[in-house]
Formats: structure tokens, sequence, C-alpha cells
């Protein structure tokens, strides 16, 4: 005989789903950030003279860890009415630096690093604040072609550790050869 689950313990079994979903992607970040450390102990290693100077953001975090001390405990960041319109699943791997120009080229091109990625868009980690709704050009700076350039649209922005965090969607899909490119 079956019996049927009381609503509640329903609620509490989903409750329980949700946070542990939230601690496997805390955790996914962290080995993240754990990964890019060692890739930096290990370019020390091979290259000790050769290392490049640490910036002030993602430097920092890649030092510390680089010095042994350990990250900052993630917080699983809450869901919110973005992560319910996400229509293709993110990635997030190693941070691969990039190219940004506007739509124009009027403009210097700027760096940037690409933190996460989906077949629809890219999230950027940069220097300076993206108004929504601006049309982007970007570039994985070690590119197999030079003159080629992706075209964004920004959906948001906020600060984050002294930086811009920048959600964009792709203009038109990306052909799988490019958007490899991107990580």
């Amino acid at each position: 005989m079956k019996t049927m689950q009381s609503p509640i313990r329903t609620r509490r079994q989903l409750a329980e789903v949700e946070a542990l979903a939230l601690t496997l992607e805390a955790v996914q970040r962290d080995l993240t950030a754990y990964r890019a450390a060692l890739s930096r102990q290990l370019d020390f290693l091979h290259h000790p003279e050769g290392l490049p100077p640490v910036d002030a953001g993602i430097g920092k975090v890649v030092l510390k860890l680089f010095r042994g001390e350990p990250p900052a405990p993630s917080v699983p960041p809450p869901l919110t009415a973005a992560a319910e319109r996400r229509t293709s699943r993110r990635r997030i791997g190693n941070p691969i630096s990039i190219v940004i120009a506007d739509e124009v080229a009027e403009s210097e091109p700027m760096a940037g690093w690409v933190m996460d990625r989906s077949s629809t868009g890219l999230g950027l980690w940069v220097d300076e604040e993206e108004p929504v709704g601006t049309l982007l050009r970007v570039r994985p700076v070690k590119s197999e072609e030079a003159d080629w350039w992706t075209e964004v649209v920004v959906r948001h922005c906020r600060a984050e550790r002294g930086r811009y965090v920048v959600g964009c969607q792709f203009v038109k899909e990306v052909p799988w050869s490019r958007l490899r490119m991107f990580g």
C-alpha cells in the first residue's frame, strides 16, 4: 500500500536539494580558484623569472592561494529571477583574457576576462562600468584570427571587488569553433 507524502515533507526535500545544488556551485567556484592558484604556482616553478605582475583584482585572490592562504568561504548566492530566466547552462572555468571594443571602435580597446560562459552569452570581469544595453565587440587575446570579433549586448553590470561583473548576451548565434575560444 502506497502512502502519500505530505506537502510539507516534499517542500523540505526540495529545499534540501536546492541547498545541495548551491553548495555544489560554491565548491565548484572554490575548485576553480584553487586550480588557478595551482596553475600559477606551476608557471612559477617552470619560469620563476618570467612571472607576470599580479593585477589588483583576481591577482590578489590568486596570490593569497599561491601563498597557501585559504580563500574566503563561498556563500552561495540566493536564487534570483535572473537565474530562472537563463536559457542555457553557465560554465565556470579558467579566466580567459579578452579584448573589448565598443560598437564603432571609437575608443581604445580595453582588457577584460571571461569568467563564465554559456552558449548564449559571457560573464565578463572588467575595469570600467558598462551601461545596460551597450553593444560591445569582444575577442580572446590569444585568438587564432586577430581580426574576428564577437558582438555582445550588456544585460547587467554590478560592482565587485573594485571591478565590474558584466553579463553579456551574444547578438547572434556563435559557432562552436569561436565559442570554444572563450573557454
